[in-house]
């Protein structure tokens, strides 16, 4: 028993040493500062020190095997300073290169959007051009001026691209309401919407301006384009007061009448079976200033009123006529017909006339009596 205790004592005293090897090197040695040993020096001294030790040997192993690592690192090749120079100055270029595209390329985008801007022409005359990279087929604008100095004597839209007007362009109060749209989508530059001739009321410096410029794209959806708008110094002196009647002396006098171009009535795709008339004119000359339209729905004519394009027939016409006036009063006519609202009333006519015809007949006929 004595012999057994001894024994078990001398074996749990092994253990303990064995135990004590194992852990004690781990607690003295911090394997975090490995790095700043020199190469094979901390495991020399490690081996050294316990070179019969299994657990020495084992920790002398790890770290050789991260001196290893450590000699790798020191041993890869990094950029020399002169490469690094080189490479810094090549992407450097780069960007200076893309940065100079993108500062090319500020121009263009800023020339692809539609400009409205104003000419001079003559004295006091001033033209509404238009430059559209992209097709546009619908305008809408108000120009301004200052009533107190100038007036509107013409506008003139026999060069307009513009050729469907809802309304006469008509000056009223300082502006010019400016609506419409083109039967052909205009791409371009310098495609003329007006010219607008003033007359000097009084002395001053005023801005003739585009106040609202709104230009929509032929592209099937009707999309608003961003438009840069213009204005134009224009100053009234009394030399150029007293001047312009004589300037108008020397202007040519428009003598010919508008050319109607086409009158169409049109089912309205947003009405249930109602009719417009669609119609356009042209006019070398001053410009179109407004339409006018009269209707027929028995024998007579409805009185002239003023007609938007397109306009609206009213139920049972057969006979609608356009007259188109330019700007120095000459007009032109032209006459459109349903004749499906017309069959019925001229057979109806016929009946009429048929038993008109025949009661006279009868009554020429008719024997006289006999007293």
């Amino acid at each position: 028993m004595i012999i057994e205790t001894l024994i078990n004592a001398d074996i749990k005293k092994q253990m303990n040493a064995d135990l004590n090897i194992q852990i004690n090197p781990i607690r003295r040695v911090n394997w975090a500062s490995i790095e700043t040993l020199d190469s094979g020096l901390g495991s020399t001294r490690l081996t050294t020190s316990r070179r019969n030790d299994p657990s020495a040997t084992l920790g002398a192993s790890k770290r050789e095997s991260e001196n290893s690592v450590l000699k790798q690192k020191r041993n890869m090749t990094y950029p020399s300073h002169k490469t690094y120079t080189t490479y810094l100055f090549k992407t450097g270029l780069i960007g200076l290169i893309s940065l100079m595209g993108f500062i090319g390329l500020i121009p263009s985008a800023q020339a692809a959007e539609p400009r409205v801007y104003l000419e001079r022409v003559g004295q006091f005359g001033i033209r509404l051009l238009i430059d559209a990279p992209s097709e546009v087929n619908a305008y809408d604008m108000v120009l301004s001026y200052d009533k107190k100095i100038v007036e509107v004597d013409l506008v003139d839209a026999s060069h307009s691209i513009i050729n469907v007007l809802p309304k006469p362009i008509r000056a009223d109060n300082g502006k010019i309401v400016v609506r419409g749209g083109s039967t052909q989508p205009f791409s371009g530059v310098g495609g003329e919407l007006l010219t607008i001739q003033l007359r000097p009321v009084g002395l001053g410096v005023f801005d003739f301006s585009v106040e609202k410029a709104s230009l929509y794209l032929a592209d099937g959806r009707g999309t608003l384009a961003s438009v840069a708008s213009d204005s134009l110094p224009l100053t009234v002196t009394a030399g150029s007061l007293a001047s312009y009647p004589a300037s108008l002396a020397t202007r040519k006098i428009d003598k010919d009448p508008p050319k109607i171009t086409a009158v169409n009535i049109e089912i309205n795709p947003l009405g249930a079976g109602e009719k417009l008339v669609v119609f356009a004119a042209e006019d070398s000359g001053s410009g179109v200033a407004q339409y006018q339209a009269r209707e027929r729905t028995w024998f007579i004519w409805s009185n002239w009123r003023e007609a938007l394009n397109p306009y609206r027939l009213e139920p049972g016409v057969w006979a609608v006529q356009i007259k188109a006036i330019d700007n120095y009063g000459n007009s032109a006519l032209a006459t459109a017909y349903q004749l499906g609202n017309a069959a019925p009333k001229v057979v109806l006519i016929f009946i009429i006339l048929f038993l008109f015809i025949l009661g006279v007949r009868r009554f020429i006929k008719k024997p006289a009596v006999n007293q």
